[in-house]
């Protein structure tokens, strides 16, 4: 996920229990994607914060992959 989808779906972000949080590395991420996963561990945007991606709109998860370029 990217920073600016988590940003604007706030309203959907839900508390992460402790013992669920993720705290292993993750080695596969572009940088901007390990830039928001470290962010979200050191809980700089919120404290356990998390939003699960089912709950966006389809309609904005379409207009992200229309938008996306293929590599």
């Amino acid at each position: 996920m990217d920073r600016n989808t988590l940003l604007e779906h706030r309203l959907l972000w839900v508390v992460e229990p402790g013992e669920k949080r993720f705290a292993d590395e993750l080695k596969n991420l572009t940088g901007p994607e390990q830039e928001l996963f470290t962010a979200l561990r050191s809980n700089s945007l919120g404290t356990n914060i998390r939003l699960e991606q089912e709950r966006i709109q389809y309609e904005y998860v379409m207009g992200a992959v229309l938008n996306t370029r293929a590599y």
